[in-house]
C-alpha cells in the first residue's frame, strides 16, 4: 500500500500535516547563543593579538632608539691625549703670552696652564729668559 500525499490549499492541513512530522531536533547552535560567543571568543583574541603585536612593535623600536643612541655617543666622543713639546722662548715672550698662544679649551682659565707650565719647568717665579726652553703640554684627539 502506498501513501499517497494529496495537494491542499487549506492552511490548517498544511500545519497538521507540517506538526505531524516535526522530529524533535537538539537546539540550533544559532538559537542558544553559542554561535554568538564563538564570534565573540575569536573577536577578543583577535584584539589582543593586534595589542600585543602593536606593543612588541613599540618595545623593540624604543629599546633600539636607546641602543642606537648609546652606540652614537660612544662614536661622538673621541679620545683625548696629553702631550708635551719643547719650544724655544723668544724676545718678549712670558708665561701669559705662551699660555696665551698654547692654551686649549681643556684648562680651565689660562692661570691654570701658567701653574701646570711652571710645575713642568721647575720654575720658582715667573721669569724666563729668550733663547731658553720651556716644555709646554697640548691636546690632541690623534693618538701619536
Amino acid at each position: 500500500m502506498m501513501n499517497t500525499v494529496q495537494m491542499t490549499s487549506d492552511p490548517a492541513m498544511i500545519f497538521s500535516y507540517h506538526a505531524q512530522r516535526r522530529v524533535h531536533k537538539t537546539p540550533d547552535r544559532h538559537h542558544c547563543g553559542y554561535y554568538q560567543r564563538s564570534k565573540q571568543r575569536r573577536q577578543h583574541i583577535l584584539i589582543f593579538a593586534v595589542i600585543t603585536i602593536f606593543l612588541l612593535t613599540a618595545c623593540v623600536l624604543i629599546g633600539s632608539n636607546f641602543i642606537g643612541s648609546s652606540n652614537t655617543q660612544a662614536n661622538n666622543t673621541k679620545e683625548i691625549y696629553k702631550y708635551y713639546t719643547s719650544i724655544e722662548v723668544q724676545d718678549g715672550d712670558s708665561l701669559w703670552s705662551i699660555a696665551d698662544r698654547y692654551i686649549t679649551a681643556d684648562y680651565p682659565d689660562r692661570e691654570a696652564y701658567i701653574k701646570e707650565l711652571a710645575a713642568l719647568n721647575n720654575l720658582s717665579d715667573t721669569t724666563i729668559h729668550s733663547g731658553s726652553y720651556l716644555t709646554i703640554p697640548y691636546y690632541s684627539d690623534i693618538e701619536k
